[in-house]
């Protein structure tokens, strides 16, 4: 959406998202025993075995500002929580206590970019400004749910393009 000139400049915002309705898996089998008796309801549920979540929500917003060589975006990315359908096995085999939820995650992000003389092209921005951790995932192997969060911590990014 581009609300025009504001603010001194040129304001536009967006937005994209999924709204995961409906995710029904056909039990399949292992060495010939069935994993499941009829279709398993995967919305919203995280599974170790498979590194895979299925988070009813992921959406990405954004607001941008630019004015003659000056461009500011803030971005902020969402993932809706899920519940651990293995936790409890895990947590038993493993003599472990845990709990089934993944917390949702989000992160903000803001970046500068800023057209130079002889054409070039600065960047500088933050990644992950609160430094948020991945929410914690029982039973794989980065104890986080890697398709959800971001393991890296805060990054400070630089960049420097020239075109010839």
């Amino acid at each position: 959406m581009d609300f025009g000139d504001l603010l001194w400049g040129r304001l536009q915002a967006g937005f994209d998202g999924t709204w995961l309705l409906k995710y029904d898996e056909s039990p399949y089998e292992i060495e010939g025993v069935p994993t499941a008796v009829g279709k398993i309801d995967r919305v919203g549920k995280f599974r170790a075995s498979v590194f895979t979540g299925y988070n009813q929500l992921r959406a990405n917003a954004f607001v941008n500002w630019s004015r003659d060589i000056h461009n500011v975006r803030w971005q902020v990315r969402h993932i809706s929580s899920t519940t651990h359908s293995e936790a409890l096995a895990i947590s038993l085999a493993n003599n472990v206590k845990s709990t089934s939820k993944i917390d949702e995650y989000w992160q903000h992000d803001i970046t500068y970019t800023g057209e130079l003389p002889w054409e070039t092209t600065l960047t500088l921005g933050v990644q992950n400004i609160f430094d948020e951790d991945p929410p914690f995932a029982i039973g794989t192997q980065y104890n986080y749910d890697p398709g959800s969060g971001n393991p890296l911590g805060r990054v400070f990014v630089v960049g420097l393009k020239k075109r010839f």
